[in-house]
């Protein structure tokens, strides 16, 4: 009797992990894009105090026509930077066809209100889609990031 209880345990334990994990595999694949990014600090010819060097993948079957971003800034010491704000909300009017990757470089400069020192590192903390305009109008809306974690 007590075999059966033991067996009936595992089986019911497995079930539940087996759930969890596919819903978990299920759940990104429907996200319709991979996102990565990057803080740079160097003077370049596109900005001269800090950009965002984001690199975006469209996994959907529709080209996008817009999509918006969102995402924290923190110092190396986890503390928010001298700026006007740390939570970023930014709109990329860009084309991106189907299964297409952009590497795309976003100038911050007028959010810094003090130049960072030159041994400031910056960190992008919870970047994610909160909403994707396809060509064919339709949209993809995620405003508080949930679907990326899932």
């Amino acid at each position: 009797m007590k075999k059966k209880i033991f067996i009936w345990k595992k089986t019911c334990l497995l079930t539940i992990i087996f759930c969890l994990f596919s819903c978990s595999v299920l759940a990104n694949e429907k996200v319709p894009y991979q996102i990565a990014g990057d803080i740079l600090l160097s003077d370049s010819s596109v900005y001269s105090i800090a950009a965002l060097d984001l690199i975006f993948t469209n996994k959907s079957i529709q080209p996008i026509r817009d999509f918006t971003i969102v995402f924290y800034l923190f110092d190396e010491d986890g503390n928010p930077p001298v700026m006007k704000r740390n939570g970023f909300v930014l709109k990329i009017d860009r084309k991106i066809e189907s299964e297409e990757t952009a590497n795309i470089l976003i100038n911050l400069d007028e959010y810094f209100s003090v130049i960072p020192d030159d041994d400031t590192e910056y960190q992008i903390d919870y970047l994610y889609v909160s909403g994707i305009t396809y060509i064919d109008g339709t949209v993809y809306s995620d405003p508080f990031g949930l679907n990326f974690f899932y």
